[in-house]
């Protein structure tokens, strides 16, 4: 099964293997260079999503993908004002710099563009916008979630229970959906762009 179709179709056992090959500490690596700062452990296991990691972190390390390779770290609070209009506090736009190289973001850029295309993100698509995305569902369905990019915007979406019980719901589901939803809002009035 060529890389592309395993990450398309979540074919699970692909990446556990591709992992192994290449060595957990590598992924590790690479997460820290793209804007990681989660406490990452080096175990095989790593490329099924086993460590956590907020849905911002998550969501921010896709940013690379859509800008030609520039790491981001992403703010919560972008700006305090008091009720006067008076600023507080405004975060400053940083990140890593170029932690990509355009080959290899154009690579990353077409296994993820097969995931909504054909594959288990195809609830994502956009109409005419070129996007890219991926689904992940945890183990006994505690959490789903859809994170994707175009030029223009980059977004993540999860739902679970506060308490890590179960749900019903699978990232390719209402996840897609909902980024869907958000995105053609978002894009509304913006020229399509590659």
């Amino acid at each position: 099964i060529l890389l592309r179709d395993a990450l398309a179709y979540s074919v699970n056992t692909v990446a556990a293997r591709l992992a192994i090959d290449i060595g957990p500490e590598n992924i590790v690596e690479t997460a820290y260079r793209m804007g990681f700062s989660s406490n990452f452990m080096a175990v095989p296991s790593i490329a099924l999503g086993t460590q956590e990691v907020s849905l911002l972190e998550l969501t921010a390390g896709y940013a690379p993908f859509a800008n030609g390779g520039q790491g981001v770290i992403a703010n919560v609070i972008t700006r305090i004002t008091t009720t006067d209009g008076e600023v507080l506090y405004e975060a400053v736009p940083s990140g890593p710099g170029q932690v990509l190289s355009l080959e290899h973001v154009g690579m990353m850029n077409d296994m993820l563009r097969t995931g909504v295309e054909a594959g288990t993100g195809r609830g994502a698509q956009l109409g005419n916008w070129p996007m890219a995305g991926k689904t992940g569902t945890s183990q006994r369905n505690r959490d789903a979630l859809f994170v994707g990019y175009t030029a223009s915007w980059v977004g993540g979406v999860w739902l679970g229970n506060d308490d890590d019980t179960p749900t019903r719901v699978y990232g390719s589901q209402i996840p897609a959906q909902i980024w869907r939803n958000f995105m053609t809002k978002a894009h509304e009035g913006l020229a399509v762009a590659n």
